[in-house]
Parts: C-alpha cells; sequence; structure tokens
C-alpha cells in the first residue's frame, strides 16, 4: 500500500501543506512511528543471527502496522471530507454499494485503449470474501451489467472533460 502513495522528501520540520485535487490547502502534523528491540546480557551470550533476525522481523513488522494504522486513518479523514466514504450500514455488500462507491470517485482511462484505469479500492477482509464470491454472478446479470456500464461511459465522459480542460505547461 505505501509503494501506491505519491512519495516526496522533506529534510527538516514537524509537518506538511499540500494541495488537495479541489485546491483547498491541507496541513499535516507528523506521526513519530517507532520501534525497538533489545537482548539481555544473557541472551547475547548465546545469540545466533537468526535470534536477531526474528527481532528485527518483529520490529519490521510492528513499523508496518503502525504506517497502515495511520494511512487508513487519513485515508478514512480524507474520504469522509470529501464525501466519497461509502458505508454499507452493516448490510451485506450489494451491487448498490458497488455502484454508490464508483459514482462517487474519479476514474481515469486509458488513452489509447479507452479503458478505465480503476482506482484501489480497500475493504475489510469479509468483504473483500463477499465480493469475490459475489462478483462473478453479478457481472451475468444482465442489469447489474446495464447499470455498471451506464456509469462507466459517464465517468469516460467526465474524465474526457477534465483531459480536455487541463492546462499544459510551456
Amino acid at each position: 500500500m505505501v509503494a501506491m502513495t505519491r512519495q516526496s522528501f522533506q529534510h527538516e520540520g514537524d509537518g506538511m501543506v499540500y494541495n488537495t485535487t479541489e485546491g483547498a490547502q491541507k496541513e499535516v502534523d507528523y506521526n513519530k512511528i517507532e520501534s525497538s528491540f533489545s537482548f539481555s546480557r544473557d541472551q547475547i551470550k548465546s545469540l545466533k543471527i537468526e535470534d536477531i533476525l526474528k527481532k528485527v522481523d518483529s520490529a519490521a513488522q510492528e513499523l508496518s502496522d503502525h504506517m497502515a494504522r495511520t494511512i487508513f486513518a487519513a485515508i478514512e479523514r480524507g474520504t469522509k471530507e470529501a464525501g466519497t466514504q461509502v458505508d454499507a450500514g452493516g448490510r451485506p455488500f450489494l451491487p448498490e454499494v458497488l455502484f454508490d462507491a464508483l459514482e462517487k470517485i474519479s476514474i481515469d482511462f486509458d488513452e489509447e485503449t479507452g479503458e478505465p484505469l480503476m482506482p484501489s479500492v480497500f475493504v475489510s477482509p469479509e468483504v473483500a470474501a463477499q465480493i469475490q464470491d459475489k462478483l462473478p454472478e453479478w457481472e451475468r446479470n444482465e442489469e447489474y451489467k446495464k447499470r455498471h456500464d451506464e456509469i462507466m461511459k459517464r465517468k469516460y465522459e467526465e474524465w474526457n472533460a477534465r483531459e480536455s480542460n487541463r492546462k499544459l505547461v510551456d
């Protein structure tokens, strides 16, 4: 997930400012993410490389877990602010929930093929299993296909309008 994010380097400071796609300026304070490990004097006497690697792996996993929680919290705040968060309210994941999500997001398209470049969507493992089980059934349903195609056609038109209104830099 971290590899999918845009990265920039900042060499000093305790926060940053960025502009949203809507032009709003946002400030972010940095959070400290850390992990540590140690060995007792007695452990050092019989320490093997495998023991060190296990501790390093455990610390790396702890950092990764904390980073993921931090990123998902930021995504949740951002989607709430932008009005793009979709909550099924505990109901099973149905096509209407998927269509609601598609309506709320911006989708880019391949300039040559016109195929949608679908963004990543993060859901709980339980919802992922529901989608995986139901999607083939939905895709065979003509009503589902028709609604999906209508949304994709509209999203293509929106993308085309965005692209044609872009300002090109000299």
